[in-house]
């Protein structure tokens, strides 16, 4: 066992190596941004609308599509890509239930105490940032739904999202690729090898 562990000792070294630069420009950007919200209020009260509030407004689209006429889509109707974008949630939110179960990552303000959040409600897990990964998961359903320019909307306002919830002091950059990373292979594979669901979905 302890022969292991010595032969395991450069590949541990190497790997932390390559992690300490990348923990550190996470941290600098969350500081960095919320310098940035200190120096310019309205830009800190933006950041704290697009990680609070803006997600609501991601969802709404969906309810207007879910009443909206018929029209073309390449691959399916506007129930159906509703109905797709709410299973893509779910399965995310699953997939980061299941990270969190393996690992929880404190949030920044946790671990280095010179970052100050915003005022937030938040549970201790970090990673992966679960407003992200929601908001990604509309705007990349509804995209591969054949929905370009809403879905483009979306990935747009799922953007703001992101940079809010890193400007406010609440998640790393890394948290936000990963939960974007999530949500895009969620939909990607529930779009792709849901076809024999999307059939009993209404149009």
């Amino acid at each position: 066992m302890i022969h292991l562990l010595q032969s395991a000792m450069p590949t541990i070294g190497l790997l932390a190596t390559v992690l300490d630069p990348i923990r550190s420009l996470d941290a600098g950007v969350v500081r960095d941004l919320l310098e940035l919200g200190q120096n310019h209020i309205w830009l800190a009260l933006f950041f704290y609308f697009c990680a609070q509030h803006l997600t609501i407004f991601l969802v709404l689209p969906l309810f207007a599509l879910w009443r909206a006429p018929e029209a073309a889509a390449w691959r399916h109707g506007h129930r159906k890509a509703v109905i797709m974008a709410a299973f893509t949630i779910l399965s995310s939110l699953a997939v980061k239930a299941a990270i969190g179960f393996l690992w929880t990552r404190p949030r920044p303000f946790v671990s280095h105490l010179d970052i100050i959040p915003l005022p937030a409600q938040v549970d201790p897990a970090s990673f992966p940032s679960g407003h992200a990964l929601v908001a990604f998961s509309i705007a990349w359903s509804i995209w591969f739904s054949g929905h370009r320019k809403l879905g483009a909307w979306l990935l747009a306002g799922a953007t703001l999202v992101a940079i809010g919830r890193v400007g406010i002091g609440v998640h790393y950059p890394s948290d936000i690729i990963a939960g974007a990373i999530v949500a895009f292979v969620m939909a990607w594979i529930l779009h792709r090898e849901g076809s024999s669901i999307k059939k009993y979905l209404p149009e």
